[in-house]
């Protein structure tokens, strides 16, 4: 079974209703949370999605709340419930690229208060950046604060983000933020300082990164005190620290995945690790991300709720070592160290690996924190009544008022080891129906991770398209049958691209390009039937003749092209057309019963020679909708989410749209804009906004460019005349839905 049916029948996870939180983007407040009508129901809350399980330990039946995005936790009755347990992780520090450390695990603040009738506001924190280097000593960046208020305290509990990593050639590595933030690795040449932990009171104590010396960057340290190695321990990059255990979530996630705020792994320089090399780089337990290594085999990434990104390998060139792995999605766990930077006579032809599309980009950025997440737990009455699906699977929950049920999957369900496919050893989820149930028919919802945003690396007058919208693929009538064990699989969300530094000899190179999302898929072996709506395409880079195209996407929503008046040619993209745009489209299946229906368009075209005077870029396409052309130097507007009627948005997934009581998903990022023009607005879903032209990369604006989690929608491209990082996009999630 997968990582979310490690329990048994009784135990279902249940989502309830949400309403807008803090600023329109979070999990909120509803009147018709699932769950809420059932006899015996001990409290009432409504926010985040709801998580109901027994422990079979003590027999005590439990409800979670979990926070994947800021919102709002709301108790109207505390009937027999006394206690709150909660849960707070930070966003993890970035790792640094060009021979880097890893990045600091996010703080984790743990513990127990008496629940009231009360609105708790929660912010969820943000993975830091993962950076380039080469001789700007420019360190990852931090992760950002989770926390939740208690307005009867009133009292703020909070999580500090772990430390950014540091980057060749001597610049020192971040501190862990306050309270509880781990430090990240130091990097590479010898003796670079690592970040110190940060032990205030209130939450755990993170743990300090591991020093950087002659064989690689350090490792970030993890939250519970558990410091990163130190670099050549045995030789290559160190290890993350571990993170910090919680039970929280009952056999729902069960160990060694219950831990968060590990550490990035370090990078190894090259020559000084191989395949061999025991340790070398692993990311810390709690969602670590791998380091770069210069063999065949890289640094892996750590367990937690999901896990941490493998490092990226290079098939050819010399040095081989690569960028590293992404600290795991909602487990606060820092970022890999990238490898060395390459060198115009030893740029690599990529072939083969998802990460590596197109061909030529062969970035050596570090990997990017995770985000953070919050949890609420209080226990139920042990008369609560946990039996009623016809399937068990993800995070499930009975609306009462209509008797449908639903069972969500989120996660991502893995992280690059090595990458989409279904089987063992994959994270697989899994939506299985005993043999003595009928068949039944079901509304099937697949929606594939959106496409991350391209940075802007001019000094002036560039700017970076915005992340296309996963693929959504749906079906109101599909039948499943009894005694069938379906495999699930959700996307990842696309990083945005980081940036080189002005000055830097990497800037403009498609080492910095966006990623696309990954894939969501569900497998049926009664079939057999494979279903899959492709992840969206990465926005164009801001290099290149014209901008270099978004990232093609098949079955899903096209990247938008990015700005730049000036059609010169660079030797590390291949020849297009200026300013170009991804393509996207959608074939839906044919087989299994009922009717598919997908969505994908392509992305928005740059301005600047070929197309509209100006410098403005491109917008990703949304699943509704293409991504809009710039208008000159503004950032054209990012393609619409598609409204999924079957679907409300008080179930917890999904972005607003002008319909407030349904889910939209696969919105298309806003592309980046230049001179200071207005950047364009994401499109319905959840999807990133461009950076606003002013103001340099600030924490809020860094934020905003992110797309909403659980919506599939692309992130908001960088804007000039700053350089600015480029959005990530939003995870995917399979929705099953059904009569009870």
């Amino acid at each position: 079974m997968g990582i979310f049916n490690e329990f048994n029948k009784k135990e279902k996870p249940v989502f309830t209703g949400i309403a807008r939180g803090i600023g329109g983007f979070g999990f909120g407040a509803s009147a018709a949370g699932g769950g809420a009508a059932t006899p015996s129901l001990g409290a009432s809350a409504s926010g985040g999605v709801i998580h109901e399980y027994l422990d079979p330990s003590p027999g005590t039946k439990y409800r979670c709340h979990i926070f994947f995005n800021p919102g709002t936790f709301v108790v109207t009755d505390i009937a027999n419930a006394s206690t709150l347990d909660y849960l707070i992780v930070a966003g993890g520090g970035g790792g640094a690229g060009d021979n880097g450390g890893g990045g600091g695990g996010g703080g984790v603040y743990s513990g127990s208060t008496t629940i009231a009738n009360r609105t708790y506001p929660v912010t969820v924190g943000t993975g830091g950046k993962g950076t380039w280097s080469g001789t700007q000593d420019t360190p990852g960046t931090n992760g950002t604060p989770s926390s939740f208020t208690d307005p009867g305290g009133p009292t703020t509990r909070t999580a500090g983000g772990g430390g950014g990593a540091g980057a060749y050639p001597g610049g020192a590595a971040k501190s862990g933020l306050t309270p509880g933030g781990s430090g990240g690795g130091g990097a590479f040449p010898p003796a670079n300082a690592p970040g110190s932990a940060n032990t205030d009171s209130g939450a755990q104590s993170g743990g300090a990164g591991g020093q950087g010396g002659s064989h690689g960057g350090g490792g970030g340290g993890g939250a519970g005190g558990n410091a990163g190695t130190n670099a050549g321990t045995p030789k290559g990059g160190g290890p993350g620290g571990d993170g910090y255990p919680s039970t929280i979530l009952g056999p729902f996630l069960p160990s060694p995945r219950s831990i968060w705020g590990g550490g990035g792994g370090g990078t190894t320089h090259p020559g000084h690790g191989g395949s061999d090399t025991p340790g070398r780089g692993v990311g810390g337990a709690g969602g670590g991300g791998g380091g770069s290594d210069d063999g065949p085999m890289l640094g892996t990434g750590g367990t937690g709720f999901s896990e941490g990104w493998f490092a990226r390998a290079d098939p050819g060139g010399n040095p081989k070592s690569n960028g590293g792995g992404h600290g795991g999605f909602a487990t606060g766990g820092g970022g890999g160290g990238g490898g060395a930077t390459r060198s115009d006579s030893n740029v690599p032809s990529q072939t083969g690996s998802r990460y590596y599309s197109p061909p030529t980009a062969w970035g050596t950025l570090g990997g990017d924190g995770g985000p953070g997440i919050v949890v609420f737990r209080y226990e139920l009455p042990s008369d609560y009544d946990l039996t009623y699906a016809k399937a068990t699977g993800g995070f499930i929950h009975k609306d009462h008022t209509n008797d449908e049920v639903y069972h969500v999957f989120a996660g991502p369900t893995y992280a690059g080891n090595p990458g989409p496919s279904f089987g063992p050893g994959d994270g697989m989820l899994q939506f299985a129906i005993p043999s003595g149930e009928s068949p039944f028919p079901a509304a099937v919802l697949i929606v594939g991770g959106g496409g991350g945003g391209a940075s802007a690396d001019s000094p002036a007058k560039w700017s970076g398209g915005g992340g296309g919208g996963g693929g959504v693929l749906v079906n109101p009538g599909y039948t499943f049958t009894a005694n069938t064990t379906c495999e699930v699989v959700v996307g990842e969300r696309g990083q945005g691209c980081g940036y080189a530094p002005p000055g830097n000899p990497q800037a403009g190179r498609s080492a910095t390009r966006a990623y696309p999302g990954e894939r969501s898929a569900l497998k049926n072996p009664a079939g057999p039937y494979e279903h899959a709506a492709m992840g969206g395409g990465g926005g164009g880079h801001d290099s290149g003749p014209g901008g270099q195209p978004g990232a093609p996407a098949t079955n899903a929503s096209g990247g938008g092209g990015a700005g730049q008046n000036n059609p010169s040619t660079n030797p590390h993209y291949p020849p297009a057309t200026n300013g170009k745009a991804g393509s996207g489209s959608f074939s839906a299946p044919s087989d299994g019963t009922g009717t598919w229906t997908g969505y994908g368009n392509s992305g928005g075209q740059a301005a600047g020679p070929g197309g509209n005077p100006g410098n403005g870029a491109g917008a990703g396409g949304g699943a509704a909708s293409g991504g809009s052309d710039a208008p000159g130097n503004a950032g054209g507007a990012g393609g619409n989410g598609q409204a999924i009627p079957a679907i409300p948005y008080s179930i917890g997934v999904g972005g607003p749209g002008p319909d407030s009581s349904i889910a939209y998903f696969g919105g298309g990022g806003g592309g980046g804009s230049a001179d200071a023009s207005v950047g364009g607005a994401g499109g319905h879903g959840g999807a990133g906004g461009s950076h606003p032209s002013s103001g340099g990369t600030a924490q809020a604006t860094r934020i905003q460019m992110q797309a909403k989690n659980l919506t599939g929608s692309g992130g908001g491209g960088g804007g000039s005349p700053s350089h600015t990082y480029g959005g990530p996009g939003g995870p995917g999630v399979v929705i099953i839905k059904y009569s009870a």
